[in-house]
């Protein structure tokens, strides 16, 4: 699972670098579908969705589990596979109308972006062996998530969150936002594992 993760990080960071005409702190990694090498995004969606599915079924698995953790852990990676079939639009078209498989690409993923650290917080609770790792995991989680979030009001507004000579950072908050979501699910997945790791 920790192995698909990482794979997926790597298939996100090599479309960021073949497609030099896009920022990657400016565009969000979903864009980069449309450049060169686009298949390398929904491939990592698709990473992202099993491997996170793998990791909820180990957390279903476990004594005392939170129900709705577990359901919110479900629609993420749900949200992250839909978002894999349905590619996003191309870059710089926030002014327009969203195409159908753009509408539901970002429905999808802005639903799995909103359920997974909310559901960090309840399946976190109900970790009874001490962890500090999981709870500073879960935390990133929710403050990468705000963070996220800020930035994409911003741009849905005109960019005025401006860095280091960036228009707006909304890939970086994008990525940042994923990086965080998949370290608390590769902790909670070591966690669950050890035999005191108890749910």
């Amino acid at each position: 699972m920790i192995a698909a993760f990482v794979s997926g990080v790597v298939l996100v960071g090599v479309a960021d670098a073949l497609n030099p005409q896009w920022n990657w702190v400016e565009e969000m990694a979903s864009h980069f579908v449309n450049g060169t090498a686009g298949w390398l995004i929904p491939t990592a969606l698709v990473l992202f969705g099993a491997a996170s599915a793998t990791v909820t079924a180990v957390v279903l698995g476990s004594p005392g589990r939170s129900a709705t953790g577990v359901w919110l852990m479900a629609g993420w990676s749900l949200g992250l596979l839909v978002a894999a079939v349905f590619p996003a639009d191309p870059p710089g078209q926030w002014d327009r109308p969203p195409s159908t498989a753009g509408l539901v690409h970002g429905i999808a993923g802005m639903l799995a972006f909103v359920l997974l650290p909310s559901a960090a917080v309840l399946v976190t609770r109900r970790v009874r062996v001490r962890s500090r790792a999981l709870v500073l995991a879960a935390a990133a989680s929710v403050v990468a998530t705000a963070l996220y979030l800020v930035t994409w009001v911003d741009v849905l507004d005109g960019p005025t969150l401006t860095f280091g000579g960036f228009e707006k950072v909304t890939g970086l908050t994008e990525r940042l936002l994923l990086w965080a979501d998949l370290i608390w699910l590769s902790t909670v997945c070591v966690v669950l594992r050890r035999p005191a790791g108890r749910m």
